[in-house]
């Protein structure tokens, strides 16, 4: 494959990938005991999953996502879930104050945070003078209890359909992650003071801003 006929998008390269490694290891990392994986299926199932959750909580291309949390693959999944979705993700450092929390957040104008239970203090601490900020979405145990008003990831994409069938009765996310990805493109900043481009990468930053401490 040469440049001519390299996809123009991280989630165009994403579907392409997919379709042509399925079955190949996508992420790999350390669990009690050894490693686990997911396989470049597993990757874009999750992801698609994500991406319809965060449909259901109002999420609109342009929107920003924020993300704290360490290297795990639920950070994967929701990175490329905001990006099928046309929203641009926002990383927040883990050693982040909640100042330095609601500096980034604020300044992006982000609607959902996905943050890992550690850091919830510090993201709600934020979340009290950020009105734009809708959702925190917990990357919690399955079962484990949230206070109210709080999301837990592993139940966020409750509208989710079945994967549609093609051809002899393949269950595929494709067809309908391409489409999603085709449509997606970054509607203007609605902010004078953050700048994104790009059609799904976009970088949003401070244009004139510095967060406390640097971050």
């Amino acid at each position: 494959m040469g440049p001519a006929t390299w996809p123009s998008t991280v989630t165009a390269a994403f579907v392409a990938t997919v379709a042509a490694r399925p079955d190949e290891v996508a992420l790999r990392w350390r669990v009690p005991g050894g490693w686990s994986s997911w396989t470049w299926r597993d990757y874009a199932e999750r992801a698609a999953r994500v991406a319809a959750g965060l449909g259901d909580l109002g999420v609109e291309k342009g929107d920003r996502i924020v993300l704290m949390t360490r290297n795990r693959p639920e950070f994967h999944a929701a990175d490329m879930a905001a990006l099928l979705v046309g929203a641009v993700p926002v990383s927040v450092y883990e050693s982040s104050s909640a100042e330095q929390v609601r500096c980034v957040a604020g300044h992006a104008e982000a609607v959902v945070a996905v943050i890992e239970p550690e850091f919830l203090d510090r993201v709600l601490d934020a979340r009290a003078t950020l009105g734009g900020l809708r959702h925190v979405v917990v990357i919690s145990d399955p079962g484990a209890a949230l206070a109210p008003g709080l999301v837990s990831f592993s139940t966020l994409p409750r509208r989710t359909s079945r994967p549609r069938r093609q051809g002899h009765g393949r269950r595929t996310w494709r067809r309908s992650s391409t489409r999603r990805a085709r449509r997606a493109r970054p509607r203007p900043s609605r902010s004078p003071m953050a700048t994104c481009r790009g059609p799904f990468v976009a970088s949003c930053r401070p244009s004139a801003t510095t967060c406390p401490g640097g971050g």
